[in-house]
């Protein structure tokens, strides 16, 4: 028995989707393409592609983080921010008041003196 095999020309493989949810804490905007988000948004991306986007604080805000179940696949190039679409992503940028960046800065060194120095800002001794 002799079979033969044609080949289809019409036949595409449709390409996998992953999802990329964004979220926004505080007051700025992350531009994923042409698209704006400032709250929740989820996008569709074809599967080992890079999904790119912005990041602009509003006035008095800075830009703080990325956090999230993949904050640290971020990839930044010249203000450009990219994640590598190999899974569904998750990702929470996170703004913050310029006002609070001193002191939350300041706060960091408290608690780092605390854990590194032998006694504690009331000159007690910290047990180990």
């Amino acid at each position: 028995m002799i079979m033969t095999m044609t080949a289809c020309d019409n036949y595409k493989l449709k390409p996998t989707i992953n999802n990329l949810k964004v979220n926004v804490e505080g007051e700025g905007i992350i531009k994923v393409g042409d698209k704006e988000v400032n709250s929740t948004e989820k996008f569709s991306c074809e599967k080992g592609t890079f999904a790119t986007f912005s990041v602009k604080a509003d006035e008095n805000w800075k830009f703080h983080s990325w956090q999230g179940k993949n904050g640290d696949d971020i990839v930044e190039v010249e203000e450009i921010n990219k994640i590598f679409m190999n899974d569904d992503k998750e990702l929470i940028a996170v703004f913050i008041p310029d006002h609070l960046l001193g002191s939350q800065q300041a706060n960091l060194q408290v608690i780092s003196l605390r854990i590194e120095g032998e006694k504690n800002p009331l000159n007690e001794p910290v047990s180990h």
